[in-house]
């Protein structure tokens, strides 16, 4: 019997804490209010997500433009949805959506780099690193790898994704985009636990 119940005690993951004991311990609250990080308490740099997320957009990205560049003409288009979306290359010479035309594209790459050299910086510093960090600066750096293959390549960048209401675009920019709004979203609820475990801790100094 107390060998059966030793080996049930032991099945608790190693580290964690009982909540009734965070309940009653400010310093411990005070220290998972700091551990939470873009939604999750975890310190890996899940490296293996992040860059299996990075090389699969940046070679999807490529695969699909590779495609339309061989498929359609420059401006031509194939029609999905009349009035509303269509598959048309459009070459881009300046940033995301077609905004900054007609600029030094050497500009324009140095800034990819550097954005590029930023998050990735951001990411392998900044911990514990969680879930939804590792998603969005994985597909931010995705997203900025495959533009940056255009313009090393080709000097400009191939869109073919083409809203009616919206400048064409790019698988790469849309990864870019989706990564901003899911570290965001990461913030937003990592700030929102610790002000919930802050008010928690000042009542337990309380009592």
């Amino acid at each position: 019997m107390n060998a059966r119940a030793n080996r049930k005690k032991s099945t608790k993951p190693a580290g964690t804490v009982a909540p009734d004991a965070v309940k009653g311990n400010p310093a411990e609250l005070e220290a998972a209010s700091e551990a939470r990080v873009c939604g999750a308490p975890e310190s890996s740099l899940r490296l293996p997500l992040f860059l299996s997320l990075a090389s699969f957009i940046a070679v999807a990205d490529q695969v699909l433009k590779a495609i339309i560049v061989r498929t359609l003409y420059l401006h031509d288009s194939i029609i999905v949805i009349p009035d509303f979306f269509s598959i048309t290359r459009i070459h881009n010479n300046g940033i995301a959506f077609g905004l900054f035309q007609d600029k030094i594209p050497a500009i324009f790459m140095i800034i990819t780099l550097i954005s590029m050299l930023a998050v990735l910086y951001f990411y392998l510093t900044v911990s514990p690193r969680g879930l939804l960090m590792t998603v969005g600066c994985g597909s931010i750096i995705g997203g900025a790898l495959g533009n940056l293959i255009d313009r090393f390549r080709l000097g400009y960048v191939v869109d073919f994704l083409d809203f009616s209401f919206w400048p064409a675009f790019n698988i790469s920019d849309s990864a870019v985009s989706v990564g901003v709004f899911v570290l965001l979203v990461g913030f937003f609820r990592a700030e929102k636990g610790m002000a919930q475990d802050a008010s928690r801790t000042a009542e337990n100094r309380v009592d």
